[in-house]
């Protein structure tokens, strides 16, 4: 009776616990907004094809610089129409569709980024702080000299050299900004190493591998999400001033960056091309650091929010 009334209690304990964090998590608003925001431009982007209904890249002359709907709700401009939502650039190629489909482009650039940037970082992290020693001071000097580098200087050379293009602006990216996940990483398991649980696997003999593996790496995957979420907006900027200066994603891929240079002759006369993109650069990084802060919050101890 007594065995049966614990592990009723411990089940209600542990139904309690679970609810209290999905409590937190739901009534954090931040992070509630960032999820809600970067899922919903992730659906636009995954399902591009099925919410848009123009060709990206195709272009049509007869048609180029059409102004956004409003305007033939605020201006009575008669050019604007409902097939171009949010009207055409110089090109005559619908702005919404290279919109949605810019989307891709930074989501992908930043995933594909933050993975290569955190395999390196957090490998050299968890070495230096686990190993310690020489091995440690190695890797702290691999560290010191990754920051005397500029990134947009290195990126543009770079970049320059072996011609821009969506993989080359990955690579570069993600070989310079592995550096605060190295930081953070060998911070967080200098923490963790020290707890009692690391000191009672090595004490049952276990390999220093599967001590990383499981016991180092759960324990730190909270300060990783937090970076990547971070360094994922680093990137995507890093990847619009690219495209912005002409080094980065090349014409016709409808990246923001690009898009932004491509709109700006034209800012006295259609702001809207420069400013549609802006915004949306703006909003998903915007949706990001929220998502990451939000994060950071509910997942500390006694949550900050």
């Amino acid at each position: 009776m007594t065995l049966t009334g614990t592990t009723l209690e411990d089940k209600l304990t542990a139904v309690n616990r679970r609810r209290s964090v999905v409590s937190r998590y739901l009534g954090h608003r931040s992070l509630m907004i960032g999820a809600g925001g970067l899922s919903l431009l992730l659906l636009l982007a995954i399902f591009a094809p099925l919410v848009t209904w123009h060709d990206p890249y195709l272009q049509d002359l007869a048609n180029r610089r059409i102004p956004p709907i409003w305007h033939a709700w605020f201006y009575g401009n008669d050019k604007a129409v409902w097939t171009h939502l949010l009207g055409t650039d110089p090109l005559g190629r619908d702005y919404f569709t290279r919109l949605v489909y810019g989307a891709r482009i930074s989501l992908f650039v930043g995933f594909s980024v933050v993975l290569i940037s955190s395999i390196i970082g957090t490998t050299l992290g968890i070495l230096a702080g686990y190993f310690g020693g020489r091995i440690d001071t190695f890797i702290s000097f691999i560290v010191t000299t990754r920051l005397a580098m500029p990134v947009v200087l290195v990126a543009l050379a770079v970049v320059a050299i072996f011609d821009g293009s969506l993989q080359v602006v990955i690579l570069v990216l993600g070989f310079l900004l592995w550096d605060r996940f190295a930081v953070v990483m060998r911070s967080v398991t200098l923490q963790v190493k020290s707890q009692e649980y690391v000191a009672a696997a090595k004490a049952v003999g276990c390999s220093n591998l599967r001590i990383i593996m499981t016991e180092i790496m759960p324990n730190i995957a909270n300060s990783l999400i937090i970076v990547a979420s971070i360094e994922m907006a680093v990137a995507i900027l890093y990847e619009a001033s690219l495209s912005f200066l002409g080094l980065g994603v090349q014409p016709p891929l409808p990246s923001w960056g690009l898009m932004l240079a491509e709109a700006r002759p034209e800012i006295f006369f259609a702001a809207w091309m420069i400013t549609l993109p802006g915004i949306a650069l703006f909003m998903l990084v915007l949706f990001i650091n929220l998502l990451g802060d939000g994060i950071r919050d509910v997942t500390a101890p006694g949550g900050r929010a």
